[in-house]
């Protein structure tokens, strides 16, 4: 079975390689990150987004 976290990282991997997108993300291609689920609890972003999602 494919391990859905490697598929992301590899997304990510790819679209850090467009020089392009690097470009709209001020030249930091370590901005272009996968958000997971793990991070989104620990974060104090994820009380804002519960709370959008509840409304």
């Amino acid at each position: 079975m494919i391990n859905p976290a490697e598929l992301v990282d590899a997304l990510v991997a790819k679209l850090r390689a467009i020089p392009a997108l690097v470009i709209v993300m001020e030249g930091d291609a370590e901005r272009i990150r996968a958000y997971r689920l793990e991070d989104m609890r620990s974060s104090a972003r994820s009380d804002a987004w519960r709370q959008r999602v509840e409304d």
